[in-house]
């Protein structure tokens, strides 16, 4: 995630939607007072390789706590902060109506069926279980349908450009935030060799897990009219 006061934006990093590459090619733009979220070690590395900034001031300061925050820090001597894949909501509520009104906030989505197989490959690093077996309970791991609408089932982002776009949405972006020069993901390879089998996912999900995923994600279906 990041809060670019630089260029006056807010990334929403959604899941299986390129968001580290992007958020690694935004960290090319941020400027000393921005806050760019951590990452793993490896993508990090990346980061440094590329000479962009890396995680930096994501500690949320005591300005911004809400009474709730305070209550917790009582309790638990720990601060909040900002993190991946954050709640577009607690980061609206972290930086005040008046940023969030001023500043341009987007995200990605993507086609609910291919990110479920997506996702299935990258946890697959850490078990064996089959496909339909650990979807059929773990596929709401990643509908990120409430990371960017509120309470109310309402998108409070000004964008949520889709995956499949994401050369045309990553042209828009340019324009939006400023940069003279188009963002670039192509050589930035964060997490892409974790799938090596590209088979498409209607040969790999029964009608059974179908219908679980439909209901899974049954806003974004809507929403954004995915179809199968």
């Amino acid at each position: 995630m990041i809060i670019s006061h630089k260029h006056k934006f807010i990334f929403i990093k959604t899941h299986k939607t390129a968001g580290t590459s992007l958020e690694i090619a935004l960290s090319k733009y941020c400027g000393e007072e921005d806050v760019i979220t951590p990452i793993s070690d490896k993508d990090e590395q990346i980061r440094r390789n590329l000479g962009y900034r890396v995680a930096q001031n994501y500690i949320i300061s005591f300005g911004n706590y809400t009474f709730f925050d305070w209550l917790k820090y009582i309790v638990t001597r720990k601060k909040r902060s900002y993190f991946n894949h954050i709640k577009a909501q607690k980061v609206k509520n972290f930086v005040g109506k008046r940023i969030w009104s001023e500043y341009y906030t987007f995200c990605f989505e993507r086609n609910p069926y291919d990110k479920c197989i997506s996702g299935y490959y990258w946890m697959k690093n850490n078990n064996n279980i089959p496909l339909e077996k650990y979807l059929l309970e773990k596929a709401h791991l990643f509908s990120d349908f409430s990371m960017y609408s509120n309470k109310k089932n309402k998108i409070i982002l000004d964008d949520v450009f889709k995956y499949e776009d994401i050369n045309k949405a990553l042209n828009i972006i340019s324009q939006k935030i400023g940069l003279n020069e188009e963002l670039n993901i192509s050589k930035i390879k964060a997490k892409g060799s974790v799938r090596v089998d590209k088979e498409p996912y209607k040969k790999l999900i029964s009608n059974d897990l179908k219908k679980h995923i439909d209901e899974v994600f049954s806003n974004e279906l809507d929403c954004f009219n995915y179809r199968f």
